[in-house]
């Protein structure tokens, strides 16, 4: 709220939250202690960026036609650029969160499965119709909430740890999967999940299916307020040598970072077609596998 008073517009946000526990620290753990450090994930990289980013946006949008060097702190005008895109949103996914994570890709919630299973624009022709409440941020969120209820009731086993310390379910997506969508009935919000969903044990993995799906969301164009003349991406920095991973990355820090400076500071014309798009090396991937 203070920074939507302060400040008039924002040329870019990166958002590079991240938490994440491991597996050494969990041999002993209580199920609460689990369900804990599960729901910790889950609201720093998930859906505390989803308000934070939620709440910037109108600042974004009044972004026009310049950007922000934020090395030298110095405006540059760049009024000679054309481009369908004003502010930028750069959110620093990982590799952790390809929705193979999923046990059984096809009992995925079905608005995961639209989101994330097409390798162009979620509007895009080649998509099927979007499932019931597909514009609804709320539908979303609510998968979240879900997922953690699934592991207070005991139904999904938590793992901690990066994809690298335990292998990856090995499932090979199908776009004619068939899964029940998640309804929402009313403004409260509430809502079901097939009960044939087979949740992904790391909730670090699931956190970052859920942003990465926020991404193609907000790419979309659906949602309150609509979320056009912002340009929207997603990145993963790769296995880096930071705390999360005990320094057993085989990346440096500043490696890492390369991908998201280069989103955010890139002139247009080298990004504008990555709008949507998940990022490695500056080449767009999957989001399935």
């Amino acid at each position: 709220e203070s920074t939507a008073t302060s400040v008039p517009m924002l040329d870019v946000v990166v958002h590079n939250a991240g938490y994440g526990f491991l597996i050494d620290k969990e041999d002993d753990a209580t199920s609460q202690q689990l369900l804990e450090h599960a729901t910790q994930t889950v609201q720093v990289n998930f859906t505390n960026t989803v308000l934070l980013n939620e709440a910037l946006m109108p600042l974004l949008r009044h972004h026009r036609h310049h950007q922000l060097d934020s090395v030298s702190n110095i405006t540059t005008d760049v009024t000679n650029t054309s481009s369908s895109y004003d502010g930028r949103v750069v959110i620093v996914g990982s590799r952790a969160g390809l929705l193979h994570c999923f046990p059984d890709v096809t009992t995925a919630p079905t608005i995961l499965q639209h989101l994330l299973l097409f390798p162009t624009t979620p509007s895009s022709p080649s998509s099927p119709p979007p499932p019931a409440n597909f514009n609804n941020l709320e539908s979303l969120l609510l998968i979240g909430e879900q997922y953690l209820t699934s592991i207070k009731e005991g139904r999904t086993q938590v793992k901690g740890g990066m994809p690298a310390v335990f292998p990856l379910p090995t499932t090979t997506p199908s776009t004619s999967a068939t899964s029940q969508p998640v309804t929402t009935t009313g403004s409260s919000g509430t809502g079901s999940v097939s009960p044939a969903c087979r949740w992904p044990a790391s909730p670090y993995c699931m956190s970052k299916i859920l942003i990465h799906a926020y991404v193609r969301l907000l790419a979309s164009g659906f949602g309150e307020g609509g979320r056009s003349g912002v340009h929207v991406s997603v990145c993963t920095p790769g296995y880096c040598q930071t705390g999360m991973t005990l320094g057993a990355g085989y990346r440096t820090a500043l490696q890492g970072a390369g991908d998201p400076t280069w989103l955010a500071m890139a002139p247009r014309s080298e990004v504008d077609h990555l709008h949507g798009h998940f990022i490695a090396d500056k080449q767009s991937i999957s989001f399935v596998q």
